[in-house]
């Protein structure tokens, strides 16, 4: 119901742009609009309220699993000794965690061809 392509008008026309190959929150809010008959308000609030749940999951340990489509997972990456790229000294990068995204095989033979390693993002 909704014409989604209002939100792609204001791009710039440039070849091999970026802006052609990626979709915002906004936009993404505005195609969830049209398929599903919400109005574009309700669209974008749920999709924020989407995300704000995914981080809080994330936030507390919990992996977060969609079937058919992936689980999210937050790892502890090790730390490690980097050289600066401006100067070339050497600096330490401190142990963090990381949100990796492991795509189901579904979705790797949906989009990829079954391209896709089961490694994670």
């Amino acid at each position: 119901p909704w014409d989604t392509s209002k939100a792609l008008k204001n791009k710039p026309e440039k070849e091999n742009n970026i802006m052609d190959t990626t979709v915002n929150k906004k936009e993404f809010a505005y195609k969830v609009a049209g398929k599903g008959g919400f109005y574009k308000k309700d669209a974008v609030k749920m999709t924020e309220l989407f995300w704000d749940v995914l981080m809080d999951c994330l936030a507390e340990g919990k992996e977060v699993n969609f079937y058919g489509i992936g689980h999210f997972r937050l790892k502890t990456v090790k730390g490690k000794t980097a050289r600066n790229p401006k100067t070339g000294e050497p600096c330490t990068v401190p142990e963090h965690k990381a949100v990796k995204f492991y795509p189901s095989r579904t979705l790797a033979d949906r989009i990829c061809g079954g391209q896709v390693q089961q490694g994670g993002i």
